[in-house]
């Protein structure tokens, strides 16, 4: 059988991951009917939406046990992913106010609803002996969330500017250890608060950096004195660098405390002299240092052993994006571009809090709204649409025909279901994806027409066997471009986190551990749902997440490995675990093409497909995977990805972009 169009000019969105519908989201803005008059559909291969970040609630083992891909945290410097979800619930709001639409949900009508503030960041540091944990607070501001609309204008995600912030933060610290204070300089990370330790250092009185580097970035139509400017920061680093490394040598290795905050001071140093000697700055253009890793850029640039293998980097710039070449724990690789952006983005862009963690699973929190929207706005879904062959023709640089697997497609009602919460913040009526029947009908084919658009979603692994006849540009991005695959598991317990780890305390998140499971974050308030699984006397949960060797394929693999983990290496890290304190479990491995992660490989950032990619003419390619300002495996990346296929499909609707630059997401397309 084969389904044509009813009209001209449908898009059509291949994925149901979060890329897919923030695309589908933007481009159903009001005036979409004329744009698209055959509509916009979403095909998806499952019965739920989210892609990687799907979450599901499994009676068939444990009623209503929320099941995870991984840690799915929110860093509060993703602000364009947050600025989609408050979207959608303004969306929402405003129909339920002004045509008495009713939500679906009754607890969760607010993205504030949704996700609370966490702070609370532990490293684990092995000392040759043993590990030892390490608890840092990171400032919170009540005043600011990250989903509030920024002023016009303000865009700090560019090298300037975060290499001043980088200055100011660096420069807070130096001031601190003599005792001086900088007026309007607020440290933005506890890991600069070392009030507890006496360090006889006094830093002579100089022109604060960030003034000298300010003359470049006010008048860079003043090509020779902002070059002299950048020469004279470049000059002071050195020198500060050098003479601050001799001074501060015996007092570090007497304090821990000293030692994390120099560590992190050094690390700034040498990205702020690296991104000024490149010609980042001066240029624009974090991709000029794609072409080596983070760790060998910084150590090129003046830092030390040490700082470059502290745990600080490790867990923000190598764990949590899983940045290890074949999954090997030895080999952690990741794009010196990608690496210190991302890094300065956390660090210095951040509001609200560092992190936040979701009041539900991804499923509810995340994808239940942008679906509910999505619906209400008419986007029609077809779930059980398994992507087989997108055929080009003669020329290559148009699609002609999408080819699905055949199997029976899933059928969902319209609305999800509702899972009764009696208890908890989000006490009340919340929708969920159930597991869906599989009985309706796939066609054999879309036949496309001249004016309908086609959205690639799909992971960037699958682009050689959808599209075996794509064009350079697409075939050098699918052969480039790593994956790698992911384990997590989740542990519920009968005990508060601080009866089984006295160290720590609720809502913790911590890194930097050992192999098979290097993340762990406390997810108390699930068990606070008091439904369900979570009636069974729950008082914590436990998230464990880490990168996943290729050797690793089987079930009964991972199974074994979470033995091993809970009864030979857990303990350093939960000194009063007892196995019985666990009620319930559950691991995963996630291995095919549609849960592996994307690596931001050195050398690679080229390779990447810009969403404006036309050498498919009807075609825009979108995901973590293609090139944006971000560039690696997140879920702002995917989301500025959605954003930027969006601005193309509906240039008559504008939507600014947060951090997003002409030269992060252009490539040599054609």
């Amino acid at each position: 059988m084969t389904m044509a169009s009813a009209h001209k000019g449908q898009l059509i969105v291949l994925g149901g991951g979060i890329a897919s519908l923030t695309t589908a989201f933007y481009a159903s803005a009001p005036g979409h009917k004329k744009v698209f008059p055959g509509g916009i559909h979403v095909y998806e291969m499952t019965d739920a939406l989210g892609g990687k970040g799907a979450s599901r609630r499994n009676s068939k083992v444990v009623e209503h046990r929320i099941e995870e891909h991984g840690l799915h945290v929110w860093f509060g410097s993703y602000d364009n992913a947050f600025a989609l979800l408050a979207k959608c619930h303004a969306y929402l709001e405003h129909e339920a106010k002004k045509h008495d639409y009713v939500r679906w949900s009754s607890s969760l009508r607010d993205i504030e609803e949704g996700f609370r503030p966490c702070s609370r960041i532990g490293l684990m540091d092995h000392d040759g002996a043993s590990w030892l944990p390490w608890v840092a607070d990171f400032p919170e501001d009540s005043t600011m969330r990250p989903w509030d609309t920024r002023e016009p204008g303000e865009n700090v995600g560019t090298p300037s500017e975060l290499v001043m912030r980088a200055l100011r933060l660096a420069e807070a610290f130096l001031y601190s250890l003599g005792g001086r204070s900088i007026a309007g300089v607020k440290p933005k990370s506890v890991f600069l608060d070392i009030e507890d330790v006496p360090i006889p250092i006094q830093i002579p009185p100089t022109t604060p950096l960030s003034k000298i580097f300010d003359r470049f970035v006010s008048a860079p139509e003043a090509a020779t004195a902002g070059a002299a400017a950048l020469s004279r920061v470049l000059q002071i680093l050195a020198r500060l660098s050098s003479e601050l490394r001799n001074r501060l040598d015996e007092p570090v290795r007497r304090h821990s405390a000293l030692r994390r905050g120099w560590q992190l001071v050094d690390l700034l140093l040498a990205a702020v002299r690296g991104l000024i000697d490149d010609g980042v700055v001066s240029m624009g253009d974090f991709s000029l240092i794609d072409g080596l890793d983070l760790r060998a850029w910084l150590l090129l640039h003046g830092a030390s052993e040490e700082s470059v293998s502290c745990g600080l980097l490790k867990v923000l710039a190598y764990d949590l994006p899983f940045a290890y070449q074949a999954g090997d724990p030895e080999k952690p690789l990741i794009s010196a571009s990608v690496g210190i952006y991302g890094l300065f983005r956390i660090l210095l862009t951040y509001r609200g809090a560092v992190m936040w963690k979701l009041n539900a699973g991804m499923g509810e929190i995340v994808f239940a709204p942008i679906y509910e929207a999505l619906v209400r706005r008419g986007v029609e879904f077809h779930f059980g649409f398994e992507v087989e062959r997108i055929h080009l023709s003669k020329q290559r640089d148009r699609a002609t025909r999408i080819s699905f697997v055949q199997q029976p497609s899933y059928t969902l009602e319209e609305q999800l279901s509702v899972l009764p919460v009696p208890t908890g913040p989000l006490a009340g009526d919340l929708p969920y994806w159930a597991p869906a029947p599989r009985d309706g009908e796939v066609p054999t084919n879309i036949v496309l027409h001249q004016h309908d658009m086609v959205v690639y979603g799909l992971p960037v692994a699958t682009i050689q066997r959808m599209i075996p006849d794509a064009p350079e540009r697409w075939q050098q991005c699918g052969e480039t471009l790593g994956t790698v695959a992911t384990a997590c598991l989740q542990l519920w317990l009968n005990a508060p986190v601080t009866h089984y780890a006295p160290w720590a305390s609720s809502d913790i998140t911590v890194g930097a551990y050992t192999e098979p499971f290097d993340t762990w974050a406390d997810m108390h308030t699930l068990a606070g749902e008091k439904y369900g699984l979570y009636e069974r006397a729950v008082r914590s949960v436990a998230y464990f997440c880490n990168v996943a060797p290729d050797e690793l394929t089987q079930k009964d693999e991972l199974t074994k490995a979470v033995d091993r983990f809970l009864r030979d290496d857990i303990a350093a890290l939960w000194p009063a675990y007892r196995p019985e304190m666990v009620v319930d479990r559950f691991q995963k491995l996630n291995n095919d093409a549609s849960s592996r992660y994307t690596l931001s490989l050195p050398g690679t950032l080229r390779a990447r497909l810009s969403p404006h990619d036309s050498s498919i003419r009807n075609v825009r390619p979108v995901g973590d995977w293609t090139r944006n300002c971000i560039s690696a495996g997140c879920v702002e990346s995917a989301v500025i990805s959605g954003m930027l296929a969006a601005t193309q499909l509906r240039p008559d609707y504008p939507l600014p972009i947060f951090g997003e630059t002409a030269s992060n997401s252009e490539t040599t397309n054609a």
